[in-house]
This record gives structure tokens, sequence and C-alpha cells, in this order.
């Protein structure tokens, strides 16, 4: 079966598939090949009509990036893209920007050359965008984080001396290490009306 364990492989190469898992969807393909051919096409189809900014590192499906060109004063720094869209979910009614810092590992945190292309990126969605006046760290309350918002905050009073930003953060007393993506609406209301200016 040469094929089928070519096909394991492949899926297992995607992020977040484990062998068993990939396992298992290679014989779903297989038992109903049609059908997912189908599936699989409108995937590739999709695939080509979404991209992913190079600045704020979220997606969009237009020419220009919908986030990044948004006429917004508020922007929320978020650790990853999974809190993006429970963010994006939660408050679809209200008109922000997301930069998402793009966190793949505990490490990203206080790895400096990481940091650097992230305050760089930063700087061009700022640069771009004079509208921005509040910076609201949405990052778990820690001491990586703490590190975080007080690095970035200095660089970004170097780099703009006459903008008067207003930076704020998740208030300590909320959970050390939630993971936005997993609230539900009413605590995410409480972590957004519990900010804390910095």
């Amino acid at each position: 079966m040469k094929n089928l364990n070519i096909l394991i492989n492949e899926l297992n190469l995607l992020s977040s598939i484990g062998p068993k898992q990939a396992q298992r969807l290679a014989i779903e393909f297989v038992k109903n090949k049609e059908e997912n051919l189908k599936k699989l096409d409108k995937i590739s189809k999709l695939l080509n009509e979404i991209n992913f900014c190079n600045i704020c590192k979220t997606f969009y499906e237009n020419d220009n990036c919908d986030n990044c060109e948004l006429k917004s004063e508020l922007i929320y720094i978020v650790e990853n893209l999974n809190d993006y869209f429970k963010i994006k979910d939660s408050y679809k009614n209200q008109e922000f920007k997301i930069f998402n810092l793009n966190f793949n590992r505990k490490n990203d945190y206080l790895n400096n050359d990481y940091l650097n292309k992230v305050i760089l990126r930063l700087e061009k969605m700022l640069k771009s965008n004079s509208d921005i006046l509040k910076i609201s760290f949405l990052t778990p309350p820690s001491l990586e984080s703490e590190i975080i918002i007080r690095v970035f905050q200095k660089e970004l009073i170097k780099i703009f001396p006459t903008r008067k930003f207003l930076f704020s953060k998740i208030k300590l007393g909320v959970p050390k290490d939630l993971n936005i993506s997993y609230l539900n609406i009413e605590t995410m209301k409480y972590v957004f009306d519990n900010q804390e200016d910095i």
C-alpha cells in the first residue's frame, strides 16, 4: 500500500495533524473518494482566494488587507490567530484593528531577533495608520507578557516620539496564562472591561 502510506505521510505533515489522525483522514478520503475529491477541489479554490497579511498576520480576501486598511483608533495586540478569531467573532459590531504577534512557541516571547521583526511589522502598521491612538495588549498576564509589553511600549515611544499612544493590558487578577480562544462570552466581556492603563 505504497500510495496509501504516502497519503498518510503527506497528511501527517500538516500542522496539528498527528499520525493517527492522518491515518483516519486517509481512510476517509479513500472510502468516499468522489465526494472527498469534490471537497478538496472546493478547498483548493477557497485557499486561492484567502491571503495572509505579512504585516498584521491576519487573513484577507481582497487585493489589500481589510484589517490593515481599517480606520480605527484602537488596535488589539494578540498572541496568535486563535485569539484573533475569538475576538472577531465576539465583537463583530465594533471597529478595531488586530495585530497578531504570531507567537507559536513560548520562547518566541524572549527571542530578540523574533521580537525585532514583530516590532518592525507593528511599526509599518502604525506608520500607515495615523488614526491609531490606543494600543491594547490582549496577551495572557504573565512575566513574559509584561516584558513584551514594556519592550514594545519603550520601542514605540522611541519610534513615534510625537504620537501620544494610550497603552493598556489585561488586568492582573484575570487567570494567569488564560487562552482567549477558550473563553466564553461573559469572561471575554470581563477581560475586555477590566483592562488597565499602562
